[in-house]
């Protein structure tokens, strides 16, 4: 894509299972398979990847847990 993340996330923002947890990364909570706490912690999604998570996005992202 020829959009920043940002733009993505602006066009998405409607969906509220979108979640931005990361400088690098938008997830959707539907994918979520579990979440690993630690400083930021991580998650875990349905194809087995691991997503980091930064500190500054981790009280967001609990909200919808």
């Amino acid at each position: 894509a020829c959009r920043t993340l940002k733009e993505m996330e602006e066009q998405i923002q409607d969906f509220n299972f979108f979640v931005r947890v990361h400088k690098s990364y938008v997830i959707n909570l539907n994918e979520v398979i579990k979440y690993v706490r630690g400083e930021g912690g991580h998650l875990v999604m349905s194809d087995n990847s691991s997503v980091n998570v930064s500190r500054n996005c981790k009280d967001s992202l609990l909200k919808f847990f």
